[in-house]
């Protein structure tokens, strides 16, 4: 009996126990079937407590809740605003040009989803908590990227507004500066952004665009118009030895213009462009006034001294080139002076090349007689030698008798002769300097002979020189390796004017082999020239000319320097002449 007792008392439960398991028991069934019960009563509507724009949507279809939202919140599918921030233009568009979804509608679909998301425990937690506390949506629109970018390109024109760059306008005192002014355009990328933000939002809304600022290629003038107007502002004067020229105000303006180019970036800017023409064209117009040419020092030498009769000067030329940038500085600077680039012409023998030349001995002696001739011919040829006396030719300088003769008008004492050319009796001094240079193996740069043969320089024949200005010249080359001198006088014990080469150097042995005169011509038959000229009195008949033969004339000369002897021809065409006369004006 004791056994079956405690087995009966092992498997029975205590009355209140039990009791307890029955009452929770029944509670969880209970709210299973509130739950399945609140479900299914709201299937098909949003759950009560779910709110959307401020309103109570609990209860609604997704349709109602459409309705309800277009007319209590205000999220009807109207317009959307865009708006520029800078001048408050508005451009009112769909929503769905702009990439978004109606507002109204997306929010109601989102206050639908709460509950049903699919996943049981999370969807009784969401509708409870609904049920209890309420729930308020969020909805996002969606945005569709690639059509509001479509519909900002199409606005961008409309926004857009170009950058003005800086200009220089024509004014009443010169040009002035128009201020460059900062551009805009569209950010769409920015506006983008904004769109993307507006997505989320389920108000009406007025969306700001991005506004980027652009900037003028060429922001500053300020320089430009002040140079354009310094260099415009007035003449200017350039200045040479205490001498001022001046362009006047309107020459200078004409100098300066203003082209839009391109700068060192590639930008066309308005830029100031120098007529380096027009500058020229002027400067060589005063260039004859600024002109002074140089003087060698002349030297006189008795006894074997040597003494300063003239002292040298040094010339000037304008350099033209370097006077045009002197012009545009003045024209630059305030004080509107510039000194104008001249070129020194330095003297061929300096005063101090006096010292060089002591200690020299004559080397080579030539005279050429002038027994007969007529007083311009004598006059003339002593204004030559009073102009070559005295040059000292420096070691490798190439002496020319017209360049040291310069223009024969401008020779102190020459006259006309009675063939009206002041150059008649030039032909003695080339003559003599050309012997005196062959006796002292000096080379021979250049040498012609006379036209037809002249009596005062034969004998011998061959050994004559002719010049004429601007075609034929004697030239020759100290190569003596230091400075000679010159001494060249009127000789009138000899009736002869006598050319003396000075030098350090010992004199050189020179032998002159000839002459062979060949190809001999006899004078042209006929009568004698007759030519009329102004000079004479009427009637009055003077003989100019004499009959002479042709002939070719060949002489050799043989100069023995240290490096051996040098042997050179020297040829002479002579062309035969007859007598000329000249006659006075014939009444």
């Amino acid at each position: 009996m004791r056994s079956r007792g405690s087995a009966a008392k092992a498997t029975i439960f205590e009355p209140p126990f039990v009791y307890g398991l029955l009452i929770v028991a029944a509670l969880l069934l209970g709210i299973g079937i509130d739950l399945a019960t609140y479900r299914s009563r709201h299937r098909d509507v949003i759950f009560p407590g779910v709110r959307a724009g401020g309103i109570e949507l609990g209860g609604l279809s997704e349709t109602e809740a459409v309705e309800r939202l277009s007319e209590d919140a205000g999220m009807e599918d109207g317009a959307l605003v865009l708006r520029d921030p800078v001048d408050a233009r508005e451009w009112r568009f769909a929503p769905t040009e702009l990439g978004l979804r109606s507002a109204p509608s997306s929010a109601a679909g989102a206050a639908y989803d709460v509950g049903r998301s699919g996943r049981p425990l999370a969807d009784l937690v969401a509708t409870q908590r609904a049920r209890w506390f309420g729930v308020t949506v969020r909805a996002d629109r969606g945005f569709d990227e690639d059509s509001a970018r479509l519909t900002l390109e199409a606005l961008a024109p409309e926004v857009d507004v170009a950058p003005s760059d800086a200009r220089i306008e024509e004014a009443e005192d010169g040009v002035r500066e128009v201020l460059a002014e900062s551009g805009r355009q569209l950010d769409i990328e920015g506006t983008l952004a904004a769109l993307r933000e507006q997505a989320g939002r389920l108000d009406r809304a007025v969306v700001d665009i991005a506004i980027l600022n652009t900037a003028p290629r060429v922001f500053d003038l300020s320089d430009v118009e002040a140079a354009y107007n310094l260099a415009t502002s007035g003449p200017i004067t350039l200045t040479w030895r205490r001498r001022s020229f001046q362009a006047d105000a309107e020459q200078v303006a004409a100098w300066f213009r203003l082209e839009d180019l391109p700068n060192d970036e590639g930008r066309i800017v308005p830029s100031i462009v120098v007529d380096r023409d027009a500058i020229r064209e002027w400067l060589e117009s005063i260039a004859p006034q600024v002109r002074t040419d140089q003087a060698a020092a002349r030297f006189d030498i008795e006894f074997g001294t040597v003494s300063l009769i003239s002292p040298a000067t040094v010339g000037g030329i304008l350099d033209v080139e370097a006077s045009i940038e002197r012009a545009i500085e003045a024209a630059y600077t305030d004080g509107r002076v510039a000194e104008l680039a001249v070129q020194e012409l330095a003297p061929s023998a300096r005063s101090d090349t006096q010292t060089l030349l002591q200690g020299v001995l004559p080397i080579a002696q030539a005279y050429v007689g002038f027994e007969g001739a007529p007083p311009a011919v004598i006059a003339n040829l002593a204004a030559a030698a009073r102009t070559l006396d005295g040059i000292a030719l420096a070691p490798g300088q190439t002496f020319s008798l017209l360049a040291e003769l310069g223009d024969p008008l401008d020779l102190e004492g020459i006259e006309p002769t009675i063939l009206g050319l002041p150059a008649d009796g030039i032909g003695h001094a080339a003559t003599a300097a050309y012997r005196a240079a062959l006796l002292a193996g000096l080379p021979i740069v250049e040498r012609h002979a006379p036209q037809a043969r002249v009596g005062w320089y034969e004998p011998p024949i061959g050994l004559d020189a002719a010049v004429l200005y601007g075609a034929r010249d004697l030239r020759f080359t100290n190569d003596t390796g230091d400075w000679m001198l010159f001494d060249v006088v009127v000789d009138q014990g000899r009736i002869a004017l006598a050319w003396t080469i000075h030098a350090k150097a010992a004199p050189r042995p020179v032998r002159l082999i000839g002459p062979t005169v060949t190809l001999i011509t006899p004078p042209p038959e006929g009568p004698a020239e007759v030519r009329e000229i102004a000079g004479l009195p009427a009637g009055a008949t003077v003989q100019a000319g004499w009959a002479r033969e042709g002939a070719r004339v060949v002489l050799e000369r043989v100069v023995t320097t240290r490096e051996g002897e040098r042997r050179e021809l020297i040829e002479s065409d002579y062309p035969p002449a007859g007598d000329l006369f000249l006659i006075g004006p014939i009444p």
